[in-house]
């Protein structure tokens, strides 16, 4: 039996916290055992673990019946890809489950993908800084470009490296159609959710399962965050003459 005829019957638990929701998908091969998408821009720390518990018991399912965690790795919320991460590192170390990482823009294009009609993709999230995360796939699901953080005003230029029709998804979708067309570019806009749906992510790390491309759960950064060390280091600041 081959490694992919194997990795059709994984049993997976995936996990998504990295964008403006919190999901769980519950698979077994094909299968899909249970999955849930709750949109919030923030309090999945709270949410996450209860619904990750319900999720197995609706599917039915232990954690000694899993093979697999798939979790989102970013680009995204700073907070949000930390605590999938934490969620997946903590069952991992608990159960001794194998974690793989998926990236959130190649799990809005791997859905998109389904009625993408021989287009390229091309996955693109509001950041809520005035600029996307974006990247662009083949047809078949190659990576056309890297994942990268880009102003709207040129986003032409990245979409330069894509040729022919292109097929847009994730939440930035319909600002980015505006622009490419504008452009001259052929483009279309997926019907698929903006956020990743948590049983592509399971189908993505299970497809990965025991070949070299696996992803390790490292989070996937494309820019420092937001927050900086106060003066001194957040130590108080020694008193005058001291």
């Amino acid at each position: 039996m081959s490694a992919a005829q194997r990795n059709t019957s994984l049993a997976v638990l995936a996990i998504d916290t990295a964008l403006n929701a919190c999901s769980v998908a519950v698979t077994r091969g094909a299968d899909v055992l249970f999955t849930e998408t709750l949109e919030m821009e923030r309090g999945q720390a709270e949410v996450l673990v209860p619904r990750i518990e319900a999720a197995m018991a609706a599917a039915g399912t232990g954690f000694g019946d899993l093979d697999l965690i798939g979790v989102t790795v970013g680009p995204g919320a700073f907070t949000g890809i930390r605590i999938g991460l934490a969620a997946a590192r903590g069952f991992a170390v608990a159960t001794g489950l194998p974690v793989s990482g998926v990236t959130t823009l190649e799990a809005l294009a791997a859905a998109a993908r389904a009625g993408a009609e021989g287009r390229a993709v091309l996955a693109a999230v509001d950041t809520k800084r005035r600029d996307l995360f974006v990247q662009g796939f083949g047809a078949g699901g190659e990576a056309l470009t890297e994942a990268a953080v880009s102003a709207p005003d040129v986003l032409a230029e990245c979409a330069a490296a894509i040729e022919g029709p292109i097929l847009l998804c994730g939440d930035a979708a319909g600002p980015v159609s505006e622009i490419l067309r504008a452009g001259g570019r052929d483009v279309a806009i997926s019907g698929t959710g903006p956020w990743p749906d948590p049983a592509v992510v399971a189908a993505i790390a299970a497809a990965r399962a025991g070949t070299s491309g696996v992803l390790p759960p490292e989070p996937l950064y494309l820019r420092p965050p937001l927050a900086t060390l106060p003066k001194d280091g957040g130590r108080l600041r020694p008193k005058a003459g001291a």
